[in-house]
């Protein structure tokens, strides 16, 4: 697409969401009570409440854009402009109004196709508008991927504690935090696995105990424990679900606990400089809070950085690999640093959240004062796709 066809389209945008704002304005300035009676305006209109709420809000907005991807679409405002007719309002008032959504029609069909094309191409000046027509998506995408899967969760919760190795100081001890909350079965008879890396042998106890966790976490469970069938395939601990019942009430909780003694690396190299922690979504899950609580000797002033890929049959991506650049999706979110001290993990998403890092921490030994922690909160994160939270980290030291 040519520069001069982006510029007509922004500029047939921002005409056709004008005319859109100041003619719908002035149809329900006639038909609106004062102050405004949402319910009242409804009714007149033939809009229900969430409707009539979406026109009102989006003829506040700020720039063509904006209202263009809120409104309500064409046919609804249609309809309601033409049962304003009925109510005293003025023809040439709702002929501007009707030849203002005949354009917006218009423009939807012959130069984006659909809506949730035109919705994907606003914002291009604006990180709040494509945040949100991005969620958007990705909520559909969430709708169509817990049917073909057959499973679901409201929240995947992923906190990973990186430690500094007493015993070698170039290597990182990592401790790991992760499960499902609210998980559902949508269809029968489909398999699905939580893997979960090596098994964890508790010390003079009997290695071929696949279940064994070491720490038991099943006092924050809001639903009744999941069901797990363990096994190994390759080298990784993998957990098959067990869960026949359906209904929205046969919902089921899981959260383990996995401990790396040489989970990663603490200094770069010329070649590889980044270092950090990765996630692929195997669950469609509502929301994701995916936490690297880093001990305050690693990775000094460097804030971090996320990628987003799309894995293709290479496998994972390493953001490290220049080649991985064409497996990268481009995004608007970002890893926020959250403030140091359980306040951090006051997540109202994730129930006595911070009960759960405290155990952590006394499992660990160390106060969570000692750590600074990072954090990606997202809704509907894509299934199948990975995230990665990359650390610049400082060069070995020279001897």
């Amino acid at each position: 697409m040519s520069a001069n066809s982006v510029v007509t389209l922004e500029t047939e945008r921002e005409a056709v969401g004008n005319a859109l704002q100041v003619s719908l304005r002035s149809v329900v300035s006639v038909v609106a009570d004062k102050p405004l009676n949402v319910s009242a305006l409804g009714r007149t209109l033939g809009l229900n409440r969430v409707t009539v709420s979406r026109l009102m809000s989006s003829l506040d907005s700020e720039t063509p854009d904006e209202l263009l991807a809120n409104i309500p679409g064409p046919e609804s405002l249609r309809s309601a402009v033409l049962a304003a007719a009925d109510h005293g309002v003025e023809d040439v008032l709702i002929d501007d109004a009707i030849q203002a959504i005949d354009s917006f029609a218009a423009m939807i069909r012959n130069k984006y196709g659909t809506r949730s094309s035109l919705n994907a191409a606003l914002g291009s000046e604006s990180k709040e508008l494509s945040a949100k027509s991005a969620a958007k998506s990705r909520s559909e995408i969430f709708k169509g991927m817990r049917h073909v899967i057959g499973v679901e969760a409201s929240l995947w919760l992923n906190t990973m504690f990186f430690v500094p190795n007493e015993d070698e100081p170039e290597v990182i001890e990592t401790t790991t935090l992760h499960g499902a909350f609210d998980i559902r079965r949508l269809r029968p008879g489909t398999p699905f696995y939580f893997v979960f890396g090596t098994p964890f042998v508790e010390p003079g106890r009997d290695a071929s105990d696949l279940s064994a966790d070491p720490m038991q976490l099943q006092d924050f469970y809001a639903n009744e424990p999941a069901e797990l069938e363990s096994t190994m395939l390759g080298n990784q601990l993998c957990h098959k679900l067990v869960l026949d019942k359906l209904g929205k009430d046969a919902v089921v909780d899981m959260l383990t606990v996995s401990i790396d003694k040489r989970g990663s690396r603490r200094y770069g190299a010329p070649e590889s400089p980044l270092r950090g922690v990765s996630l692929v979504m195997d669950l469609p899950v509502r929301t994701l809070v995916f936490d690297l609580v880093l001990h305050k000797s690693l990775y000094p002033g460097s804030e971090g950085e996320l990628f987003v890929f799309k894995p293709g049959a290479r496998g994972p991506s390493n953001p490290n690999d220049p080649t991985s650049e064409r497996d990268r999706i481009p995004t608007s979110e970002q890893i926020e640093l959250m403030p140091v001290g359980m306040d951090a993990f006051d997540v109202p998403e994730v129930p006595r959240y911070g009960e759960m890092i405290q155990r952590m921490c006394d499992a660990l030994g160390r106060p969570i004062d000692e750590f600074r922690t990072h954090r990606l909160m997202l809704a509907y994160p894509l299934t199948g796709f990975q995230y990665t939270m990359a650390f610049r980290a400082p060069m070995a030291p020279t001897t």
